[in-house]
Order: C-alpha cells, then sequence, then structure tokens
C-alpha cells in the first residue's frame, strides 16, 4: 500500500501546476455561469417583445437556433400581439406553446398598463 501512494505522490511531482490552475479556472467559470443561469430562470416571466436570444434559449424546448427564429419573427411582425403567434416558428407547436406559455408576458407590465406594447401596437394581452 505505501508503495501505491509513493507512485502517486511521484505522479504528482510532474504535474504542470499552470494547466491545473487553468483547469480549476475553467471549472470555476462553468460553475457561475451555471449559477446565473439558475439564477436567471427563476427571475419571473420573459418579455416577449424585449427578450434576446439567451433570454429565449431559457425557455423549455428553444435553443439558440429556434430563438434566432423567434427574433427574426418579431421583427418581421413588428413584434408579437399574441403569444400564440409563436406557434409560426418550425418546431414550436401546441405542447410547446404550452409549456412555455406561464413563463411569458407579451410585453412588460408598465406597457401592458398603458395599452401600447414595445413596438407602439396597441396591446392585445397575448396570454
Amino acid at each position: 500500500m505505501l508503495l501505491f501512494i509513493e507512485s502517486r505522490w511521484a505522479a504528482l511531482d510532474h504535474l504542470d501546476l499552470d494547466s491545473l490552475d487553468a483547469v480549476f479556472f475553467h471549472k470555476a467559470v462553468e460553475m457561475r455561469q451555471a449559477t446565473a443561469a439558475v439564477v436567471e430562470e427563476v427571475s419571473g416571466p420573459l418579455v416577449l417583445n424585449e427578450a434576446q436570444a439567451r433570454d429565449l434559449e431559457r425557455l423549455p424546448g428553444i435553443g439558440p437556433s429556434r430563438s434566432r427564429a423567434i427574433i427574426a419573427l418579431r421583427d418581421s411582425l413588428g413584434g408579437f400581439t399574441s403569444t400564440s403567434q409563436l406557434l409560426m416558428v418550425r418546431g414550436i407547436g401546441p405542447k410547446t406553446l404550452a409549456r412555455m406559455s406561464d413563463q411569458l408576458l407579451l410585453d412588460s407590465p408598465a406597457e401592458a398598463d398603458s395599452g401600447r406594447t414595445s413596438t407602439g401596437r396597441e396591446n392585445h394581452h397575448g396570454r
């Protein structure tokens, strides 16, 4: 047993500590990003007419490709007037929309109160 322990310590003598520090730093960054993602996930509903691609990606079933498609559709429509317009995005069907609908707001509460959307259109409360 002692020989096994000594051979393990001998292996540590050849370790490149700079590389080891880089690995630990990389893992720490990953952990921080994962924590930030969890905090974002529980931070409340997503405002569909204001969301950026990375925001949309926290929705179930939405990755980078679909988030870009959602933004492209929003831009072409001049803003969403209903969350059901997400059904126009390839890969988003009724089930996906149902899974994410409780996490979506069409516009921010202040804009909804004023009766206008972030695009200047009348707000029809897409929920």
